[in-house]
């Protein structure tokens, strides 16, 4: 029997088939270095190691992957759970789980979960990255439709845009053989693309 305090007997969406969460933090008692957060799914956990080497000695890069799409109403818990935990000075955000949602609709929540970070956290920096491309027919018009919502989302805010879309476009050699998720290389290229926008950040 589901305990009622689950997401079965609360949520107002359904689950993914499998579900699950992801969370690291990077030298987790160096309270020295400034740090980033990145919150994603499973693709900023494919570069998440990249990105760690990429920034070594300028950033401690912490990372929260999940399956829960924006709608998930434990998915703002779970990120106020990771936030408390250290001192974060950029969000780097990207959010793409969600089958069940239309495109209007991954829009819509995708914004509101913009709106609660900006409200929660208003002294971080803020960034929203894209969707990668992909080669694989059922997802490519999708990430293409999701990076432009989120695009959209954060020119509405006047927050930096990563267009990773753009990054990738047509570059299936930085792609597994899934062609959903990166490669050695396309983790390299991701985390050096993102590792200088960073840096940019003031």
């Amino acid at each position: 029997m589901a305990h009622y305090e689950t997401f079965e007997l609360n949520a107002s969406v359904p689950l993914e088939t499998y579900e699950w969460d992801d969370i690291w933090f990077d030298h987790a008692t160096d309270k020295t270095q400034k740090r980033v957060i990145v919150f994603g799914d499973s693709i900023s956990v494919n570069y998440r190691f990249a990105l760690i080497e990429a920034l070594r000695g300028e950033y401690c890069v912490d990372n929260y992957g999940t399956s829960k799409a924006a709608d998930n109403p434990f998915l703002k818990e779970n990120m106020r759970l990771i936030m408390a935990q250290q001192e974060h000075d950029i969000i780097y955000f990207c959010s793409g789980h969600g089958t069940h949602q239309t495109p209007r609709q991954y829009e819509q929540n995708t914004e509101k979960l913009v709106q609660w970070l900006l409200t929660e956290y208003p002294q971080k920096k803020l960034i929203i990255a894209g969707r990668i491309y992909s080669s694989y027919p059922p997802k490519e018009e999708t990430c293409l439709q999701r990076n432009e919502s989120l695009s959209r989302i954060a020119g509405k805010y006047a927050l930096p845009f990563d267009d990773l879309h753009a990054l990738t476009f047509g570059r299936s050699e930085l792609l597994k053989e899934d062609k959903v998720h990166l490669n050695e290389e396309g983790q390299k290229v991701l985390a050096q693309h993102i590792a200088a926008l960073i840096r940019t950040i003031k």
